[in-house]
């Protein structure tokens, strides 16, 4: 049965006059009876009888009317919620971000696709770095919070750089360091430095960055990922290098302190594949307007 004869019986029996419904839905009335004819053919009953002041449903008609007019309200729908669908204004999107930018970064990523795209269902998954490289690489997600340093080249991700982040150092509350608010890359020369096996492209940015303060190698020790950050800290005298909203987390028996020299700095970029096919992933980036809140001594992109 095709959907405009349905809108056609609806008008008829809700205006009970041919001339009148046909007026209304810009047609002739021969042929809007025509329609009316083949949908009672089709079905197999009388939908409308005359009368001398004009039409009247039959008993058929009025639970035929019934029917329809709900069928049509839910195909109306249907069409609505499929239109938003391919504007990317309904579905979900799997968004990932490091578990450490927690605090700082998730209320207002996730408030920003509820506004721009509010039929959309953010579904926030918590990660490390290299999984969060991987899963954006696979399709798993399609839009993660990291650093944009830690991405891989080779596919390479597109970025919407979010927020330049100062540099700190960790390090233990009984080292030398305990007490102090900033300190200068030139005070570390005889520092043992932390890095993460997992996270090699770490290792080579700081090291880039601190070869413009300190001459020669620096000393250093590995651990095996972030959690396990703390125990070679305290376990070595060492420091670790971090993005200052990671500083600001307040590690357990971990003090911290500023990089006193500003061009010691991370970007924190969202990263996704510039052929992920994810409608939503495209709606929001088309319309979002993002303004994280910056912390503490941050550097405004």
């Amino acid at each position: 049965m095709r959907i405009n004869y349905i809108r056609e019986f609806i008008e008829l029996a809700e205006e009970l006059n041919y001339t009148k419904s046909a007026e209304r839905l810009f047609m002739t009335q021969p042929v809007l009876s025509r329609h009316i004819q083949s949908m009672e053919e089709e079905l197999g009953v009388k939908l409308l009888e005359r009368t001398t002041h004009g039409v009247k449903l039959t008993d058929a008609g009025h639970m035929v009317y019934e029917e329809l007019t709900g069928i049509l309200e839910r195909y109306d729908l249907f069409l609505e919620k499929l239109s938003l669908q391919k504007k990317g204004l309904l579905g979900n999107l799997n968004f990932g971000i490091l578990y450490y930018a927690i605090n700082d970064f998730l209320d207002d990523i996730v408030l920003e696709i509820e506004r721009v795209c509010p039929g959309v269902d953010a579904s926030v998954h918590s990660c490390q770095s290299p999984g969060l490289c991987q899963d954006l690489i696979s399709g798993k997600l399609d839009l993660g919070l990291t650093h944009r340093v830690s991405l891989p080249k080779d596919p390479p991700l597109r970025v919407l750089d979010i927020r330049n982040e100062r540099l700190a150092i960790l390090f233990s509350i009984a080292h030398r360091f305990g007490g102090r608010e900033k300190i200068s890359a030139r005070e570390l020369g005889d520092e043992i430095f932390v890095f993460m096996k997992s996270e090699p492209w770490h290792e080579a940015y700081v090291k880039s960055l601190l070869s413009r303060y300190l001459p020669g190698e620096i000393k250093t020790v590995y651990t095996e990922q972030i959690d396990t950050v703390r125990s070679a800290v305290a376990n070595n005298g060492a420091v670790f290098v971090v993005a200052n909203h990671i500083a600001n987390a307040g590690l357990k028996n971990l003090a911290s302190a500023l990089f006193e020299e500003e061009d010691l700095t991370i970007m924190m970029s969202l990263a996704y594949r510039d052929d992920n096919e994810n409608p939503a992933l495209a709606a929001f980036l088309e319309r979002q307007r993002i303004a994280i809140q910056p912390a503490a001594n941050a550097v405004l992109s």
